[in-house]
């Protein structure tokens, strides 16, 4: 019935509106870490990392068709940092990262 109708559409809607979804790996990380993609990108983007104040500390291009991403933690400071990656038609997802010594 009615109900059944709308549940179909509200299942199809988010399987057309599925979005990648991204991790960092190991969190809390020391020195180094990967970031995890379930999906490659399909054109290379970024990947960029905030402070606490949100001041860019840290930016990697992430090559197209790679769906993890090992990079350097060393130059930063211990603490909580926000991390986001774009890609060429925009967002495509965002996180927490902490790092410890």
């Amino acid at each position: 019935s009615v109900g059944k109708m709308q549940q179909g559409i509200i299942v199809k809607s988010l399987q057309q509106q599925a979005q990648v979804t991204l991790r960092v790996t190991p969190n809390p990380a020391g020195d180094a870490a990967t970031l995890i993609l379930t999906e490659a990108l399909a054109a290379s983007g970024a990947f960029i990392v905030y402070d606490a104040v949100g001041a860019e500390v840290l930016r990697h291009t992430v090559p197209a068709e790679t769906s993890q991403y090992g990079f350097s933690t060393a130059a930063l400071a211990p603490g909580m940092y926000h991390y986001k990656v774009l890609s060429a038609t925009g967002p495509v997802g965002d996180g927490k990262l902490t790092i410890v010594r």
